[in-house]
């Protein structure tokens, strides 16, 4: 089934009627389906190619993730002759619904997140608990096999060993994660700040890859260990950009007899908002495009090979010379002359401060949030292109369908709609959190339509304010043979 972004919900109730009917037709009909020289397997591909990819006469609709999970299942049970009260996704390890034995075909649910946490050390309990409630969501609700939880930002948090273990053991003991067997977290707070946790189930038939012994061994229980003592991780610093560490560290996994490699890596932010403005790529950019491909050059050899997830804090930033030139076109404005070079100020026709930018500000006013949150953030995805200059065709990232993941602020009481984004006016918003995959990972999840249609790439807690940060996360069913 398609599974869009869960902002559209309300496209799916004008077409909840179509959907109901199939369901139904499908249901009353089931005896024509089943009868002797009947294509069961052809009929179900049709039928899930026309749900997910439907015709003009059948617009394409965007499905809440959970409602589109109902319907998901529910046609899946009748086609396999299975009671729609048991939970489908029980265990995350699902055998096609038209195979006949669990070594026939097998798909996994798995979730990758990636986090910055270095603002989220700085808000009040409450809304750490919140973070903590939105990322447990986001995972059990999936109810997968595997879950991957990388963090980053770190380095600028004080007394960071404690908030790491308070955050951390909120997470392992939250009640919404006890479906898992093992938890694994490897942490490096002394070079880069970041933090990988790992959560398996033992269907999975887990194994870790040891790099002084040169092979996998078997994960069972909960072990936490630093990048200095464990033995289970490729960690190297790059270099270091205006206090921002450049790095990575990653871990070898086996799962269901499949290797697979999980990357956490930081790259560096900007040098000065104002340099990004005047050229693209702004100085920061340049370093972040050779560290990138430092890293990609060091991972080639698995990148041909095994199942690849980099999941990180990428820093990008948005092409801010160009966003800078289209608004001054489109309000037919002018940047107004000073004798300061550490400040832009522009004005409309009617003299209204449009925008006003310095290393310390970057204030749109009263389009501020309008320009970065309407309609996703896609008003200025455009100018997004970061990810696809440096790494080109190398990796591959599903499509960013929703808001920016940098930088919020709480919303006030008095907006009588809660659920509207409010950006930060201190620095740019930009989609720095991302995740991407190589194209063994892709081939995967893009097996067939029961495994790509599946697919979920977007936002954890849009709707809420948990930190200046948003946590970006990506949710796949992958084919294992």
């Amino acid at each position: 089934m398609c599974i869009p972004h869960r902002s559209l919900r309300h496209s799916f109730e004008k077409c909840r009627p179509l959907w109901d009917s199939a369901q139904d037709a499908l249901s009353e009909h089931w005896s024509l389906f089943s009868g002797p020289g009947v294509d069961v397997r052809a009929i179900w591909f049709a039928m899930s190619h026309a749900l997910a990819c439907p015709s003009a006469a059948m617009p394409r609709v965007a499905l809440e993730k959970k409602e589109a999970a109902r319907v998901e299942e529910r046609i899946y049970r009748q086609l396999a002759g299975q009671p729609i009260g048991q939970s489908f996704w029980r265990t995350g390890v699902e055998q096609h619904p038209l195979s006949s034995t669990m070594e026939d075909v097998q798909y996994a649910r798995m979730v990758f997140i990636s986090a910055n946490i270095s603002f989220l050390a700085k808000e009040s309990d409450e809304c750490v608990e919140s973070w903590t409630n939105a990322v447990a969501k986001e995972i059990s609700d999936q109810k997968p096999v595997f879950a991957a939880v990388h963090l980053q930002g770190l380095h600028r948090v004080e007394n960071d060993s404690a908030f790491l273990d308070s955050l951390t053991r909120a997470l392992y003991r939250h009640k919404d994660l006890t479906m898992f067997d093992a938890v694994r977290e490897i942490y490096d707070l002394d070079s880069l700040g970041i933090c990988s946790v790992y959560f398996v189930s033992s269907a999975a038939k887990p194994m870790l890859f040891d790099y002084k012994n040169r092979s996998y061994k078997p994960v069972d229980g909960n072990y936490t260990d630093s990048h200095l003592r464990s033995p289970n991780i490729d960690h190297e610093r790059l270099g270091k950009v205006d206090d921002d560490p450049v790095g990575f560290m990653m871990t070898r996994w086996m799962l269901f007899d499949k290797p697979f490699d999980f990357v956490n890596l930081v790259l560096n932010g900007e040098r000065s908002l104002l340099d990004s403005c005047t050229k693209w790529p702004s100085e920061g950019g340049e370093a972040r495009q050779k560290f990138l491909n430092q890293i990609l050059n060091k991972m080639e050899t698995y990148i041909h090979e095994d199942a690849m997830i980099f999941a990180g804090y990428f820093n990008l930033s948005i092409d801010l010379s160009r966003l800078i030139k289209d608004q001054l076109f489109m309000h037919k404005a002018v940047i107004q002359e000073n004798n300061r070079n550490n400040v832009i100020n522009a004005f409309d026709l009617s003299n209204r401060k449009l925008f006003t930018i310095n290393d310390n500000e970057f204030n749109f006013y009263e389009n501020h949030n309008w320009l970065f949150g309407t309609c996703n953030g896609q008003l200025i995805r455009k100018y997004d292109t970061e990810m696809k200059h440096y790494v080109g065709d190398r990796l591959f990232e599903p499509n960013v369908f929703f808001p920016p993941t940098d930088f919020y602020v709480p919303n006030s009481s008095e907006v009588e709609n809660n659920y509207a984004l409010h950006f930060s006016t201190t620095n740019s918003p930009g989609w720095r959190s991302r995740i991407v995959m190589n194209d063994r990972l892709r081939d995967r999840i893009q097996h067939d339509s029961f495994s790509s249609s599946s697919l979920y790439y977007g936002l954890v807690g849009e709707f809420e304010y948990i930190s200046q940060s948003k946590p970006v996360t990506l949710i796949a069913t992958i084919w294992l043979k």
